[in-house]
């Protein structure tokens, strides 16, 4: 399996065109960044890739600490870790 973490994360913020915006001294990022990272981990998750769609989720909500990225990325752990 190939990584390209940098390259898909500057890939997702510039397709996304997102800005970030401060919120309670923590820089956040706009709704745009959110979707582009919960549809490429669907992306992943759907060709199979659980650990990659996981990986991305992490990233995104280390980046955005959007509350979906987290319930989605807590709904694939919890899946995971019943499949294995």
């Amino acid at each position: 399996m190939k990584k390209y973490p940098a390259v898909l994360t500057a890939a997702v913020m510039m397709l996304s065109g997102c800005t970030p915006v401060a919120e309670n001294g923590r820089e956040k990022t706009e709704s745009p960044l959110v979707s582009s990272y919960l549809e490429l981990a669907e992306e992943y998750y759907a060709a199979g890739d659980a650990e990659s769609a996981i990986n991305t989720l992490r990233e995104g909500y280390n980046e955005t600490g959007d509350r979906k990225i987290k319930n989605r990325l807590a709904d694939l752990e919890k899946e995971e870790g019943s499949a294995e």
